[in-house]
Formats: C-alpha cells, sequence, structure tokens
C-alpha cells in the first residue's frame, strides 16, 4: 500500500492519450542504460484523475514533486507552466542498486532558457555553458541543460556532457531495450520497461522469487492507461521458456492470492495468461479505488469536481 501511493501519482500524470516514446530522446538516453520509464504529462492533465494527481502535488508541501507555492513562483519567473508546456518526461537509470544508479531526466516541452537562467541567477544558483548549452547547477550532484527551446535534461554533470555529446550522433540504449520501450510506450500513457534480466536488478534477498526462478524474467514492460472505469494496466513478463512463462504465471497468481484484504481486493481482478515464453498480465482498478491510492486526502472526493475545463 505505501508503494502504491509513492508510484500512483506519477502514474496518474502519465495517463492520456496513446504516445509512442519521442525517439529524439531516447536516442539521448546513455548507452548503459538499464531501465526507461515515460510519462506523458500534456495528455495526463486531458483526464479527470491526471488533474487530481497535479492539484494534489500542488497543494502539498511535501511528497512527490516540489511544493505548489515553488511551483507558483517559479511559473511567475520564467513563465513555464507545468500543465500547458511540459510535454513529455523519459527517465533512465544504469539500474545499479550499490551506487543509487546513474539517472537521467530528459525532458520534451516548451522552454525559454534566457528566462530560465535569468530565474537561477537570481537565486544565486552557478551557471555555466557546455558545448554551446545553459547548463543550471540545482545542487551538488544535478545540474540541467536546455539542449534548445523544446528539449531539456536533468543529470548530474559526467551524464549531462555525455547526453550533450550524444546530440550528434553516439552510441544509443542496447537495440533490445529500445525495442522493449517501443512496445511499452506504443501501447500505454505511463511506460516502464528492462531488457536486463530481474535478478541483476532487484535485491534478490527481498523478492518473494527463488532466485532461478527471478533469474528466467529476461525482459519486462508495463504500462498503465485510463478508462472511463478506472486505470487498466497491462504487463509483459519475457522468459527463456514455456516451462519458464508458466511457473512465472503460477507465481504471480499465487501472490495475488495471498495478498488478499479489503484493500487490495481489486487484485484479485489480475490477469494472468501465455503466449510461449511470454506472460501477459492485464489489471483494471476502479475509479474509487485508483482515488484512494491517490491520496487519504482525497479518498472521499469525486473525480468529477475537477474534471471540468481548467
Amino acid at each position: 500500500m505505501i508503494l502504491a501511493r509513492c508510484l500512483l501519482p506519477p502514474l496518474l500524470l502519465a495517463a492520456g492519450a496513446l504516445a509512442a516514446v519521442d525517439p529524439a530522446l531516447l536516442d539521448l538516453a546513455p548507452p548503459e542504460t538499464t531501465i526507461l520509464m515515460g510519462i506523458q504529462v500534456r495528455a495526463a492533465l486531458a483526464t479527470p484523475l491526471g488533474r487530481l494527481a497535479f492539484e494534489q502535488m500542488q497543494s502539498t508541501a511535501t511528497g512527490p514533486g516540489l511544493p505548489g507555492r515553488v511551483l507558483q513562483d517559479f511559473a511567475a519567473a520564467t513563465g513555464f507552466d507545468l500543465k500547458a508546456d511540459l510535454q513529455e518526461i523519459l527517465i533512465g537509470t544504469d539500474g545499479n542498486r550499490t551506487s543509487g544508479g546513474a539517472n537521467v531526466v530528459l525532458l520534451r516541452g516548451a522552454f525559454d532558457p534566457a528566462r530560465f537562467t535569468a530565474f537561477a541567477a537570481k537565486a544565486g544558483l552557478p551557471i555555466s555553458t557546455v558545448m554551446k548549452s545553459p547548463v543550471v547547477e540545482i545542487d551538488a550532484g544535478t545540474s540541467v541543460a536546455f539542449l534548445d527551446s523544446t528539449s531539456a535534461v536533468l543529470a548530474s554533470p559526467g551524464l549531462l556532457t555525455s547526453v550533450l555529446e550524444r546530440r550528434n550522433g553516439g552510441t544509443h540504449v542496447s537495440a533490445a531495450l529500445a525495442r522493449r520501450a517501443q512496445i511499452a510506450s506504443n501501447t500505454g500513457e505511463l511506460w516502464f520497461a528492462t531488457a536486463t534480466p530481474l535478478s541483476q536488478l532487484v535485491d534478490t534477498s527481498a523478492s518473494p522469487f527463488p532466485l532461478p526462478l527471478l533469474g528466467s524474467i529476461r525482459e519486462f514492460s508495463t504500462n498503465v492507461g485510463l478508462s472511463k472505469g478506472g486505470m487498466a494496466i497491462a504487463g509483459e513478463i519475457l522468459t527463456g521458456s514455456a516451462q519458464e512463462a508458466q511457473a512465472i504465471a503460477a507465481g504471480l497468481k499465487l501472490m495475488t492470492a495471498l495478498s488478499r484484504t479489503p484493500e487490495t481486493e481489486f487484485l484479485q481482478q489480475a490477469q494472468f495468461s501465455m503466449e510461449g515464453s511470454t506472460v501477459h498480465i492485464s489489471l483494471q482498478i476502479p475509479e474509487a479505488q485508483a482515488e484512494k491510492f491517490l491520496s487519504p486526502v482525497t479518498a472521499g472526493t469525486k473525480i468529477a469536481a475537477v474534471s471540468g475545463t481548467r
């Protein structure tokens, strides 16, 4: 439940019209990337649940995102309207559990680099130019660079330089990960993809799956969409054989059955099917349940209250 509450706001902010990952952003992701996640922000905010998530983010002083007041001040100073100007987010990480992962956040939208840097200068943040792109140092480990008026990147200084260098070509993410990202993003609004065996990415000592079974998961992707009745989640697990797929499906069914509580009753509706060495997962979360996950504060709020024009 705690994990679900942490993940649902960004999930909802990704829900909207179907849109595949921007190939130009994908080309900028570092070659060592093992995990990709995409969010279609503008499309999300066209939905009631997406607007509810955004309003929750604005009204809280803690939790995911920046406090609402900071967002308002930032928008006033830079002319950047998160609801109108941010189109897509692509997040990449190398999945290194020891170091916490090397992460890069690529943004597609409408930016005014001059106003952003003026705001940063007024705030006393260090500003530099790297490969003709303005760079603002947010803190000791993170900087933001504006590639042009439609794209920006947040990363550590080393990764930032690597991304800027790839504008002129170079090594990209693996073909398997790029293919998995295209599959996930073509059928979902928020999506997650990896082509690295899960046993290399997760803490195997804390996994409910035995290590051999976990190691059989070679690729994994999932996507989230909205329907009139709530949220639709679909996933795809690629294993090494039909026998491994059957074992994974059986394990997932058992986990679902064991997790049965009043709050997770909807998980009993999850469907698992097999196609050769692939396991397909589908789950529909009712609108009321999705709203409860969003925040205990908004649990009783009717989504209709934010479904009007903003």
